[in-house]
């Protein structure tokens, strides 16, 4: 338990970096499969809180900023994908799965297998 708590108070005053913050919570919301209501909760706000009051105000997001963020991580995500596909040196197989959200928010994803130019498949 001591080490726990001098962990803890190590990391107490460690600053956050707000984009750091946003790319972790994006990767959770999205590998997780969290409704945005859920993303943007009451709750995971206390949690953040009790935790650290800097991650709290960080997370402080609404159902459409944490739709805002999601969508800005795919648009970078997106241009190296496509800077990937064009360096390709195999073909390109794709799956398809198309789903809308309780949002509403219409939703696509691919699966891409391919042989970078590294050699390495992807």
């Amino acid at each position: 338990m001591d080490s726990y708590l001098s962990r803890v108070e190590k990391h107490r005053d460690a600053s956050l970096q707000r984009d750091i913050f946003n790319k972790a919570f994006v990767d959770w919301a999205v590998c997780d499969d969290l409704p945005l209501r859920q993303a943007s909760s009451e709750r995971l706000y206390h949690l953040l809180n009790t935790c650290s009051p800097v991650a709290a105000e960080l997370q402080k997001a609404s159902k459409t900023s944490v739709r805002d963020m999601i969508m800005a991580e795919y648009t970078v995500a997106k241009a190296q994908i496509k800077q990937l596909l064009h360096e390709s040196v195999s073909d390109i197989h794709l799956s398809i799965d198309a789903w809308t959200s309780d949002s509403k928010l219409p939703l696509l994803g691919i699966y891409i297998n391919f042989t970078a130019l590294n050699y390495f498949q992807n």
